[in-house]
């Protein structure tokens, strides 16, 4: 076996940090893994509250029509599987059908378990996993592990035009 000379381990240097370079934010994510709702019933009335309260400033109108609705579609996934790869990113929880999008925040079509067909978006940024759905009704996930890992923190944004601010509520996780 011949040893490569000092030109040509230069030369080939460039190439070697290229093509080893991989994105921090996707490199063997500390976020991937198997997560548990910590006490789901508490957390199913926080959701209620936050909803309770945006209505109550509607139109006396549809504030029934959008409790209803709401506290139809606004569900607590007592649990999540997140796998955070090179090339895409995929959420699972059990009552949804599975979300796959690339990494890079490239916009694709989902369909969620009662029809509604959005678009979603996701991607890592700041050690943050950023999940965006856009469509009649627009929601922002945003999902950061605690400084040990086994704790996950959903924060959840779900604004429309119809409505008189975000709602917003976060949900805690550990690891399962």
């Amino acid at each position: 076996m011949s040893v490569p000379s000092r030109r040509a381990l230069l030369r080939a240097a460039p190439l070697l940090l290229v093509s080893s370079y991989v994105p921090a934010a996707f490199a063997g994510s500390s976020l991937s893994g198997d997560y548990a709702l910590i006490d789901p019933s508490a957390q199913r009335k926080k959701i209620e509250a936050a909803i309770d309260a945006l209505v109550e400033d509607m139109n006396v109108l549809i504030r029934g029509i959008a409790r209803r609705r709401l506290k139809e579609t606004v569900v607590a996934a007592v649990a999540l599987r997140i796998d955070v790869g090179d090339a895409y990113i995929t959420i699972i929880e059990p009552t949804q059908p599975k979300k796959r999008a690339p990494a890079d925040g490239t916009r694709v079509r989902w369909e969620n378990d009662v029809g509604d067909r959005v678009t979603i978006q996701m991607y890592v940024r700041d050690g943050e996993l950023h999940e965006r759905f856009r469509g009649q009704g627009n929601r922002d996930n945003v999902y950061r592990l605690g400084g040990s890992g086994e704790r996950l923190t959903l924060r959840t944004k779900i604004f429309a035009k119809q409505f008189p601010r975000p709602l917003r509520f976060s949900l805690p996780y550990r690891r399962a």
